[in-house]
């Protein structure tokens, strides 16, 4: 006899949402557009040029536009952390003491904040 296996509460919520989208129900704000066969990119104006890094500066950040391709704008950007080599989040974090780990996320965050 199998029987269906009764999840915590705090799990019903993520199986309701995901049952939601999985069987189509939540779709209705998608909007059609042509194929991104057709999609063509350009550039408008020319690229801001860069600051560079700052010697004291042991990160840097990798803009990333987020594009609502079916209205052809950008809606917003989020800033993605990078070690001062453009390496990984990880590395940087692993470069720097566990002690101070915390204030340096915090600094950076408030560092994105002000270049926005």
């Amino acid at each position: 006899m199998k029987r269906k296996a009764r999840l915590a509460a705090s799990d019903d919520r993520v199986i309701k949402i995901l049952s939601w989208y999985a069987l189509a129900r939540g779709t209705s704000h998608i909007v059609e557009g042509e194929s991104a066969r057709n999609w063509r990119f350009v550039t408008e104006g020319e690229a801001a040029p860069g600051q560079g890094l700052l010697a004291e500066q042991a990160y840097q950040f990798a803009l990333q536009p987020i594009v609502e391709p079916m209205r052809r704008t950008v809606t917003s950007f989020e800033f993605l952390i990078r070690s001062g080599t453009g390496g990984s989040p990880e590395q940087l974090f692993s470069s720097v003491p566990p002690v101070q780990r915390y204030r340096m996320d915090l600094e950076s965050k408030a560092s994105a904040f002000r270049l926005a």
